[in-house]
């Protein structure tokens, strides 16, 4: 998750220089990747650039959209990798189910 978070904040470096600071929100919900976005974004951005906030899901709707729809990209992933989870499958059901269904919805929204 390091890596795939640092080439990320490298290939969009120049846009997150363009800003005084960057705030990062996050509810913790998962030590490890909690620890992973303070470490790699503590390596590729100036600490003195960048504010944690803490995140309540509850408080806020975009974060938790956010994550729904990194959740179906991930899965999305895993399902064209041909490694999607037993428990993705019984949720979701096939590739086509989900891609057909779900993700399909996710990907009509975007801008």
């Amino acid at each position: 998750m390091c890596k795939q978070l640092i080439n990320f904040l490298f290939g969009k470096l120049t846009y997150f220089q363009d800003f005084d600071a960057v705030k990062i929100y996050y509810d913790d919900g998962q030590k490890s990747v909690a620890e992973a976005i303070y470490k790699v974004v503590d390596y590729a951005l100036s600490k003195d650039a960048v504010v944690y906030r803490l995140a309540s899901s509850s408080d806020y709707r975009l974060s938790q959209i956010a994550d729904y729809i990194y959740t179906m990209e991930l899965t999305a992933l895993k399902y064209a990798d041909k490694a999607s989870s037993a428990t993705d499958e019984k949720f979701f059901g096939s590739w086509s189910q989900f891609g057909n269904g779900v993700l399909k919805e996710v990907w009509a929204k975007r801008i």
